[in-house]
């Protein structure tokens, strides 16, 4: 049992997440709205970003854009304030899905672009590029989108039969 609210929005903001990968948005954004109400900016602000990121992926999926845009750039500024990073590259990675979803495709490769920038793990940098990519496809220039080894950070390389993430740094 969650003994203080910053617990209660902790377990809100995984929830929210769960439900938003089971496909039951509805109730992902009464979670994350729940943690936001619980969480508190000055002592988590990452678990807060994380929150307003939850409710821009919810809404982004409801068609509920202009709101998806407003909580997912909350979320942005709150990454930014934070110094940067793996939160910034995972903000701006959402709204490259919601401008994806609305159709405002420059605006996604923009945010997809920025979340490569900050590509924190090879898996930040995977998402972006998928992101670019995936906004590429919606415009049917697929061709224009960056390689895996293209990302600013990361380069896929075969070697012995597997594949290897480098980091470049």
């Amino acid at each position: 049992r969650a003994h203080l609210p910053h617990d209660a929005g902790i377990a809100q903001l995984a929830g929210g997440w769960a439900h938003i990968l089971a496909g039951d948005l509805t109730r992902a954004l009464e979670l994350e709205t729940q943690a936001l109400e619980r969480l508190s900016v000055e002592r988590d602000p990452h678990a807060h970003a994380a929150a307003h990121a939850g409710r821009a992926w919810a809404l982004a999926e409801m068609g509920r854009y202009r709101e998806a845009e407003q909580a997912g750039r909350r979320a942005l500024r709150l990454a930014e304030d934070l110094g940067g990073g793996g939160l910034v590259s995972f903000a701006a990675w959402g709204l490259s899905r919601t401008y994806g979803l609305d159709g405002e495709i420059e605006q996604a490769l923009e945010m997809g672009r920025l979340s490569a920038t900050h590509a924190a793990t090879p898996l930040d940098g995977v998402l972006a590029g998928c992101h670019v990519g995936w906004a590429l496809c919606r415009t049917g220039e697929a061709e224009r989108g960056p390689a895996l080894n293209a990302l600013p950070c990361y380069s896929v390389t075969r070697s012995g039969g597997r594949i290897r993430v480098e980091d470049f740094g």
